[in-house]
């Protein structure tokens, strides 16, 4: 029997500002310390005057940055919602995650696959390229409100999605790291 390439997809999920990305980064340093290679990026968010501003894109493996999408707006920028996302910043974290596959990473993280992926924008390319790899397990980060349809989009096991806002953060963690490392090669 073949394995289904979408059990390599494991979902972090959670409310807006909820600590899925601080949780995210607190994961990725704990598996490179178990020796796991690991290649995509997180997206931090910026703030101001209490309101999310903007978000940057941060390379896991060289901790490149570029700015992703801010609330102000700049010529050239796609405009998605409320937010103008830099065009480059997508092509830039594709490249990151095809040089990083090239290195046979351990895990492949993408922070955020949301609203713009379900329309096929945004990381829309990159996802549909790593669907069909089943060999290297992924995270991918999603907000609660559209967990179901990227679920049913990928067809995400229950098994593989974890509530930031749903457990106790230790447990999460210690969970996300026990299957992920039993995943590793």
């Amino acid at each position: 029997m073949a394995c289904d390439p979408h059990y390599n997809i494991h979902l972090i999920t959670g409310k807006v500002q909820g600590g899925k990305t601080t949780l995210l980064s607190q994961l990725v340093e704990r598996l490179k310390k178990n020796k796991l290679k690991i290649t995509g990026f997180l997206s931090r968010g910026s703030f101001h005057e209490g309101q999310r501003s903007g978000f940057t894109l941060v390379d896991l493996e060289h901790g490149k940055q570029i700015p992703l999408a801010t609330t102000e707006e700049i010529p050239g920028w796609l405009n998605f919602r409320r937010f103008f996302f830099n065009p480059e910043a997508f092509k830039e974290g594709e490249q990151w995650i095809h040089n990083g596959l090239s290195q046979h990473p351990d895990l492949v993280v993408i922070d955020e696959v949301g609203p713009m992926e379900l329309e096929r924008q945004g990381w829309w390319n990159i996802l549909k390229h790593l669907e069909k790899r089943y060999d290297i397990p992924q995270l991918w980060i999603v907000r609660d409100q559209i967990l179901p349809e990227i679920a049913e989009k990928w067809n995400v096991p229950e098994e593989n999605i974890f509530r930031v806002d749903s457990s106790d953060q230790t447990e999460l963690m210690e969970s996300l790291t026990r299957k992920l490392i039993n995943t590793k090669r």
